[in-house]
């Protein structure tokens, strides 16, 4: 079989909000050649890696139908405005909690992007994008929601203390606004996929190349689109992957079934090696053993459980023994391997 082929043939920035790249993948098998392509092609295009604004609370507004006096636009342009608007984040950002988002601006003015007050964690990707036009009277006071597609959207408001930004001023209108304007957000990262199989030879079993060409909205670059797409495909079905009937079966008499399977062990270590992240060592005297447990993929139930014994961080929980968590936590033999199991990713294992 020929050697692989991982190339970018093709790559163009048309604006801040749209690259494109096209890549050469190969060879692949004449008979598998279009599911490998309808499966990155459909993985690409479920991407929510993106962070776009889902809520809106714009000061003296009642509803999504009315207008503000002295803006040239209406609540509803404004609100299509605000959904085409994108974001990057850094490696702090922590996408289980939404974040809260400032816009204030009076008098003859025409608002753009760079006049959002954001948190530091994140950053417009054009700051002169377009949002509304104030006349001289006017004035547009807006407190606006940022998240991933986690969080649930019918326990959020916004009737908490107003940030002191915003306070002086507009005490009248916030007592006065109490709607909270869901925004539907497209958070897929990626626009269009589009692929083309070229056949190279009828006779060769391994000649089928992929031309695969990727759009996406400027908050991420395609070919960081295609890597994080084909890092979560391993992921799913590496994790269905038996390895103890793999070990199993280098007892057999076998010679070339052992060499299969020793084979098929070196390009899995391979693969977790480079793709997961098990070569994070935790532990009590390393300061990213102070990661909250909001970090760990387990369920709210047990997140709840632990916090309730004032367990807040990966630190904490290292303190304490199974047994302590079983009778003081109520945590469950199920729970407490499904916490087990996600401590496993930073190579992290509970007291006995």
């Amino acid at each position: 079989m020929e050697k692989k082929i991982f190339s970018c043939i093709e790559s163009r920035i048309k604006n801040k909000n749209s690259y494109y790249s096209r890549f050469y993948l190969g060879p692949f098998p004449h008979n598998k050649v279009l599911t490998y392509s309808n499966t990155l092609r459909r993985t690409l295009l479920s991407d929510n890696t993106s962070i776009n604004v889902i809520a809106l609370n714009i000061f003296g507004v009642k509803h999504e139908y009315s207008s503000l006096q002295g803006i040239k636009e209406s609540v509803l342009d404004i609100l299509l405005n605000f959904k085409q608007l994108t974001f990057i984040s850094n490696e702090y950002l922590i996408r289980t909690i939404p974040y809260v988002a400032y816009l204030r601006k009076r008098g003859n003015a025409i608002i753009r992007a760079k006049d959002i007050i954001l948190p530091s964690v994140l950053k417009c990707v054009d700051e002169n994008q377009y949002l509304a036009t104030i006349l001289n009277d006017g004035e547009l006071i807006v407190k606006m929601l940022l998240s991933s597609p986690s969080p649930n959207l019918s326990s959020l408001s916004f009737n908490d203390q107003f940030h002191s930004l915003l306070t002086d001023q507009t005490t009248y209108l916030s007592k006065s606004t109490n709607f909270l304007i869901p925004i539907d957000s497209n958070f897929s990262s990626v626009n269009k996929v589009n692929y083309l199989i070229n056949r190279l030879d009828e006779l060769e079993t391994f000649s089928d190349y992929l031309l695969l060409e990727i759009w996406t909205n400027g908050s991420i670059s395609p070919c960081f689109a295609l890597q994080n797409s084909i890092k979560l495909l391993i992921e799913l079905f590496l994790s269905f992957y038996d390895f103890s009937f793999s070990f199993s079966i280098l007892n057999s008499p076998n010679y070339l079934l052992k060499n299969f399977v020793v084979s098929t062990l070196k390009k899995t270590s391979f693969v977790k090696k480079n793709f997961f992240n098990q070569n994070v060592v935790l532990d009590q005297n390393n300061e990213n053993s102070t990661f909250l447990l909001d970090n760990l993929a387990v369920s709210l139930h047990i997140k709840f459980l632990l916090k309730r014994a004032n367990i807040f961080t990966i630190r904490d929980l290292l303190k304490m023994k199974k047994n302590w968590l079983i009778k003081y936590c109520n945590i469950s033999k199920k729970s407490l391997h499904e916490l087990q199991d996600s401590l496993l990713v930073y190579n992290i294992y509970l007291k006995d």
